[in-house]
């Protein structure tokens, strides 16, 4: 692609001291065969760990395949979102953590969706988890849900993608992208999702990589995931929804602080969910042993064992992960 062609897809990057993983995403990225013009805009926040030189050399070895943006000075993970996906110049815009990879035939299968459904605002695939390493666990995410989803949808069952596997059509997170703040993923997700059905590609496309980032504590995001829920509902989200979406985050993080062995933390977020709205089994049982978490260990331990070994089944509800 010269750099005179207008790209169809923008993929934006984002990237802060990731060096063990940067070029391996990259490559997965310029390796992409489509018949559409694309770019790769990376934006480096000022990374001090080699990071930015892997940035320059894909930069001079792919020139008008990939855009280097280089801040000046650190912005923080917000706004150097912003910054990217604002320098992104496709009809559609593709969003990938430095961390993760692309599968083959992503960009086009994407696109195509994109193409076949001028309704919808924003696509989806599965992904594969891996290690920190790269190998796989044999486990997709999400594991399954329905192909088109609407905003009721995605707000009560977050988290049902990853991020890296989002591309939009432009025009979709406008509203994010011209905010100010901190905010999380799950808001773009609510935000695309108003605008109209979201679809998702029953085909792995892309890895994400499991504990590398900041999502291993979930828990502290609970006051920027509740504003979510605040947002949707003045959006015109029925409040019965949104109560149930704050008791399923309530439940998921209360559920990260007990593997975690945040005792206090967790009976906090449980007590949230439980009085936001009775959703589960699995909730009621952990709201009714709050304050005996250890016992919830040993029970979770026990279930884990028995799914197993194909004795207890599996259950929808993140109890044990």
């Amino acid at each position: 692609m010269s750099s005179a062609d207008q790209p169809k897809v923008s993929v934006c990057v984002v990237t802060y001291n990731q060096r063990d993983y940067l070029g391996p995403c990259l490559d997965s990225l310029v390796e992409q065969e489509t018949d559409f013009a694309f770019e790769i805009v990376v934006a480096d926040d000022c990374s001090t760990d080699g990071t930015r030189e892997i940035v320059r050399d894909f930069a001079r070895k792919y020139p008008g395949r990939i855009v280097a943006l280089l801040n000046e000075r650190n912005l923080g993970p917000y706004e150097n979102y912003r910054h990217v996906h604002r320098a992104a110049r496709g009809a559609y815009v593709a969003h990938m953590d430095g961390d993760d990879l692309a599968r083959p035939g992503k960009l086009r299968a994407q696109a195509a969706l994109l193409d076949e459904l001028p309704d919808c605002p924003a696509v989806f695939h599965q992904m594969e988890i891996v290690d920190s390493a790269g190998r796989l666990s044999g486990k997709l995410w999400p594991s399954r849900a329905p192909r088109r989803m609407d905003a009721d949808y995605v707000l009560e069952h977050h988290p049902v993608f990853a991020h890296s596997s989002m591309m939009y059509r432009r025009g979709a997170l406008d509203e994010l992208l011209s905010s100010e703040g901190r905010f999380v993923d799950f808001l773009a997700y609510v935000q695309a999702a108003l605008k109209g059905d979201v679809a998702l590609i029953a085909k792995p496309l892309g890895r994400y990589r499991l504990g590398v980032g900041i999502s291993s504590e979930n828990y502290k995001w609970f006051d920027a995931v509740m504003a979510v829920c605040d947002h949707a509902e003045r959006r015109g989200i029925a409040p019965a929804v949104v109560a149930r979406a704050r008791a399923n985050q309530a439940f998921q993080m209360a559920n990260n602080a007990l593997y975690l062995k945040r005792y206090d933390v967790f009976r906090s977020l449980i007590e949230s969910s439980w009085h936001a709205a009775h959703i589960s089994n699995v909730q009621r049982l952990m709201y009714a042993f709050r304050r005996i978490p250890r016992l919830l260990l040993l029970l979770r331990a026990a279930y884990v064992s028995l799914r197993d070994v194909g004795i207890a089944p599996e259950l929808d509800e993140k109890f044990s992960s």
